[in-house]
């Protein structure tokens, strides 16, 4: 049996929303092979104030010491083709 895992950044906080918009669908009640990198954060740095990682962002500063725009992520995900632009912030984004 292959195990998915589900790997976010506040992702029990999106599934708890998911799960109230979508009452009818009991597998957004159960988080199953979710790894909640806020959650990780937490306990990997209990001395840090949660400020300091309050989005992946800053949570990629604290741990990579690199920089992570999210200027594309409100850009226009309808319009095809996607931009050059939009593609490498999707696979940093991922990557991250």
């Amino acid at each position: 049996v292959t195990r998915l895992l589900r790997v976010g950044f506040g992702i029990a906080y999106d599934l708890r929303r998911l799960a109230a918009s979508f009452p009818h669908l009991a597998q957004l009640r159960r988080a199953i092979g979710v790894l909640d990198l806020f959650q990780c954060a937490k306990h990997a740095y209990p001395q840090v104030p949660r400020r300091s990682y309050s989005s992946l962002k800053q949570l990629t500063s604290l741990v990579l010491q690199a920089g992570l725009s999210k200027e594309e992520q409100v850009s226009d995900w309808g319009a095809r083709p996607l931009t050059q632009a939009q593609c490498e912030y999707a696979a940093l984004d991922a990557l991250v």
